[in-house]
């Protein structure tokens, strides 16, 4: 999971990016977050692509937004809900099944070290 057009404005992002797709054994499917802060959207639109692409793992490259959107799609994905079905019950943590590897691109929010995600709802 990267932002958008990280490629073309993150010179190690781009380099990092080709790595993964021409290393032997490893498969990438690249889902790209709009700009902006995440929102319930994206982060179901980012479930459902997690979920079709039967990921073994997840990396969330890139700032903030996309780390803390990579973090809901990876619970709710686990859950098999959308975010907002997530929301609609107390909520349950199970320790995750599928690895997350953060790697921040700007100096930010910490939201590589934390568990929680910051989404918004614009309705």
């Amino acid at each position: 999971m990267v932002d958008k057009d990280i490629e073309k404005f993150n010179p190690a992002a781009a380099q990092l990016i080709e790595k993964m797709k021409t290393t032997s054994g490893i498969t990438l499917t690249l889902f790209e977050k709009p700009a902006g802060e995440p929102t319930i959207e994206m982060v179901d639109d980012a479930i459902a692509a997690l979920k079709a692409a039967s990921s073994d793992v997840v990396v969330a490259l890139g700032g903030g937004s996309v780390i803390d959107t990579a973090k809901a799609a990876r619970l709710c994905a686990q859950l098999n809900c959308t975010f907002r079905e997530f929301q609609s019950k107390p909520p349950v943590y199970p320790v995750a099944t599928l690895p997350l590897i953060s790697v921040p691109t700007s100096a930010g929010t910490g939201s590589e070290v934390s568990g929680g995600s910051v989404i918004s709802d614009p309705d």
